[in-house]
This record gives structure tokens, sequence and C-alpha cells, in this order.
């Protein structure tokens, strides 16, 4: 905890409190508390930033990119020619540091291909996709056998067009449900936060065993009156 030195004006005190902590949401059981007063530290500082900074690491399991990548790819055909496929399965998972994603496939070509690659971002669309994305070793080995249409990448240059994770739903509602809390909010009687925050600014992406986490920052500002100060 933060402060400046008090300065008296008239029949007021003036100055300025900073926050700096860590913070961590969970879904499930209600954490317990481990807040302990005695260990927060009041340290005196001579100027104080007028902003907030608040850096969000947002997950998003494999099982639901995969939803979302299957919304993408339903009831869509791939042509190369007189040969064509309809992608009826996506899953995506993790391995060695890259984004795996599976394509169940029926027409020219019946079975299940493998894509590899790391996910960018866009920040004008906000999506996630795939830039480099190209066929698994195994994939590309098989296919130069017996399919090598498929895998000259006129098709693949088409599926990966479609190879997108929109954010845009999860920032906004994320903005949505912070600015419930800077809108003369409450958390005590006699205590009131008023503010505005700027757009949520993508910072990077990293892939888990189990998710794909992408690094967020907010920036706004924060006022809170207290009653009879």
């Amino acid at each position: 905890l933060f402060a400046t030195e008090a300065v008296l004006q008239k029949k007021s005190i003036n100055m300025n409190v900073g926050l700096k902590c860590l913070m961590e949401s969970s879904i499930g059981l209600q954490p317990k508390s481990n807040f302990v007063r005695e260990k927060v530290l009041l340290k005196p500082s001579s100027n104080l930033p007028d902003r907030v900074l608040i850096n969000v690491a947002a997950v998003s399991t494999y099982e639901d990119a995969s939803r979302v990548m299957n919304d993408n790819f339903k009831g869509k055909e791939f042509s190369s020619g007189k040969r064509k496929v309809t992608i009826q399965n996506v899953a995506i998972w993790h391995k060695k540091g890259k984004m795996i994603i599976a394509l169940d496939m029926l027409g020219s070509l019946n079975g299940k291909i493998y894509l590899s690659g790391f996910p960018q971002y866009n920040a004008e669309t906000k999506e996630l996709f795939f830039d480099d994305l190209d066929y698994a070793i195994e994939t590309k080995s098989k296919l130069m056998k017996t399919a090598n249409w498929l895998a000259q990448g006129m098709i693949l240059n088409k599926i990966r067009e479609n190879c997108r994770y929109s954010i845009q739903p999860n920032l906004e509602e994320g903005k949505q449900n912070i600015l419930k809390y800077l809108n003369n909010y409450s958390p005590t009687p006699g205590v009131f936060v008023n503010g505005k925050m700027n757009d949520i600014v993508f910072e990077r992406v990293q892939l888990t065993n189990t998710a794909i986490v992408a690094f967020l920052n907010i920036s706004g500002n924060i006022k809170v009156d207290v009653n009879g100060m």
C-alpha cells in the first residue's frame, strides 16, 4: 500500500493512495481467505501514477477451442479441381510446444489428417490464427503417397483461413463485467467507486498441456469516494 504525504487544504485533507496486489480468480468452491492485515506494508511515496494497470491471464481450454473450430467448419466444403472434402469434426490439443489440430474428413479423402502450428494474434479482428499452419510430419509423409493433391497446399490454404479462434466475445464480456464495478459501485456502506477503462490489449499467447493462455493488459482510472473524508 503506497501513500503520498497528506496535504491540509482549508477543511479537507488530500492524499494519493496506491495499491499493488495480485488477485486470482477461480471456478468452483469458494477459496479460503488468506488475507492477513498485519502483512500489508505501508510505504511513503512522493509520486504515484494516476492510472490503474491490470495484467490478466485468460485461460481457454482446448475443449473450448475445439468447439469454436467445429462451428467454423460446420457445413463447409473445400475443393481443388474435381476433388472435394468436408470437415466432420475438429479436435485440438498440445504437443511439443505447438497446437495439433485433427480434422476428420469425408469426400475425396476419408480419414483424419493432422495440422500443427503456433497461434498468432490479429489485434484488428481480435482473433487467434495460424500463420504457419502446416501438416504434421507423419500426415505429410502419408499424403505424399496417397493424396498428393491434398499435400500440395491449395486446400490447406482454404482450411487455414477457417482455423481462427475469435476471443472478441470473451474480451467484451470481460470488459462489461469490469465496467459494472466502475459505475458508482459501493463495496461497503459509505464507499463509492467510479472510473473508466481503456480497451483490453492483447500481449502474448502461451500454450500449456491443457489450455491456451492469453496474456492481456487493461488500463484505466479509478476514483474512490468515502463519505466523511
